[in-house]
């Protein structure tokens, strides 16, 4: 994730994809789709597309 752009909200973590300009037309749901984002957040007049970083499990412990 170097070089990876993250911010916090609603106590949660996103990894940003993309920043565009917002205009009243903008087509959010398919940007979404096309960025696989399930998430838009709004700054003033940018909008954030961004994926959720999800809390790390364990999936198998090894002891060497």
């Amino acid at each position: 994730m170097i070089g990876t752009k993250l911010v916090k909200f609603d106590d949660k973590l996103f990894e940003i994809i993309r920043v565009f300009n917002q205009t009243p037309d903008f087509p959010i749901t398919e940007a979404k789709e096309y960025y696989g984002c399930d998430r838009c957040l709004r700054r003033e007049n940018e909008l954030y597309f961004c994926r959720t970083i999800e809390d790390a499990q364990v999936i198998e412990e090894t002891y060497e």
